[in-house]
């Protein structure tokens, strides 16, 4: 038996609030590997922001940014 906001929250919410309830008792519904390229990204992001990137770490950030948004990187040259 569950509270009624913790049922709602599970039965009506995302997967991502299922998973992040006290219910699974995750922290991140990323895996370690996720959270990595993550943190990467962050990097990748402030240098172009910054004016700092060169084209490989602009492509780096591309790459980075499909993969974690679609789930696959994309191939150099694809459209």
């Amino acid at each position: 038996m569950v509270e009624e906001d913790l049922y709602r929250r599970i039965v009506y919410g995302s997967g991502e609030d299922a998973v992040l309830s006290e219910l699974f008792g995750l922290e991140t519904p990323y895996s370690d590997r996720a959270e990595e390229k993550r943190k990467q990204l962050v990097v990748l992001e402030r240098l172009i922001y910054a004016g700092k990137a060169d084209e490989r770490q602009v492509s780096d950030y591309q790459q980075l940014t499909e993969l974690l948004t679609r789930g696959h990187p994309r191939v150099r040259g694809e459209q």
